[in-house]
């Protein structure tokens, strides 16, 4: 197939500009991120200590060094929570978000330890978060391989979104997303989720992860870590902004999304109130909104 374009250039690089530019994210290129720099253990772990460190002090003054050093261990070494990706995810979410995570410490000097709850997230003044992007983060896989998630989103050093880019020119007709579908596979070998005994990814970038986008410049999709192929939606209204000035959105359809789902609050309110995990018969999946369910509750 002759290529007319490059997702680099079209839709990665306009993505990180309009995360950049527009909701006023920290960016960092993926390959300032690495143990060299100090920012992670290693290039199999993916939460960036540093930066949760600065927020776990900040949000919990009360924490000891034992203390913070056993929750930043929680987040980056969470194996022992579950016996799969999706069970570990929720146990992390019931962490992060239902404040389910606590730590025993004397914090009153009388010599008795009690639990103390950890916040990883300041959940209500939301821009006193640390917000970041990056591209092209380099995560080694259980077999010493790399693979180079396209842009990742962190908060307090979490890796809570990764967006994956396709050019909009593998699309070759009106109902066949190709760019999409190969998008869908690649993300499922990140997560080692598809239907192979070769473990070509590293489910750590996905402990953490809230949800995941699809972005092929025109249009751009929304799943979970549990979402079948089918079950990635457009994200088509940047509530509670307006379409109409979402900057370039005639060019970059996929700017609705950005808007919609990335802006800081926006993001926070995702995260905290629009994602569930529902159990049917033994088989549990991980849900979140679709924009019309966004846009209703929140007006």
């Amino acid at each position: 197939m002759a290529y007319l374009g490059n997702e680099e250039t079209l839709v990665e690089l306009p993505a990180i500009n309009y995360i950049k530019d527009n909701l006023h994210y920290e960016f960092v290129h993926g390959k300032d991120l690495t143990p060299e720099q100090g920012a992670r253990d290693s290039l199999t772990e993916v939460i960036l200590n540093k930066r949760l460190e600065k927020a776990l002090k900040r949000l919990n003054p009360w924490m000891d060094e034992g203390n913070l050093h056993k929750a930043i261990r929680f987040l980056s070494r969470p194996e022992n929570l579950g016996t799969s990706l999706l069970e570990i995810n929720e146990k992390i979410y019931d962490a992060i978000v239902d404040l389910n995570y606590t730590v025993d410490q004397d914090i009153y000097g009388n010599g008795q330890k009690k639990p103390q709850t950890v916040q990883f997230i300041d959940w209500e003044n939301v821009h006193k978060n640390d917000f970041l992007v990056t591209r092209q983060l380099e995560v080694k896989t259980q077999l010493g391989k790399s693979i180079y998630p396209d842009i990742v989103i962190f908060v307090n050093g979490i890796p809570v979104v990764v967006l994956e880019c396709k050019s909009p020119f593998l699309e070759k007709g009106k109902n066949e997303n190709i760019g999409k579908k190969e998008a869908f596979e690649q993300l499922r070998r990140y997560m080692n989720e598809r239907d192979s005994n070769v473990l070509e990814g590293n489910p750590r970038l996905f402990y953490t992860n809230f949800f995941i986008g699809i972005l092929n410049k025109y249009h751009a999709y929304v799943g979970t870590i549990s979402s079948k192929y089918n079950h990635y939606l457009e994200w088509k209204d940047p509530y509670p902004f307006k379409k109409d000035n979402v900057q370039g959105v005639e060019d970059f359809g996929q700017n609705v999304f950005i808007q919609g789902m990335l802006e800081k609050n926006n993001l926070i309110d995702i995260m905290r109130n629009f994602i569930l995990f529902e159990t049917d018969n033994g088989v549990t999946i991980k849900k979140i909104a679709r924009y019309q369910q966004f846009r209703a509750v929140n007006k």
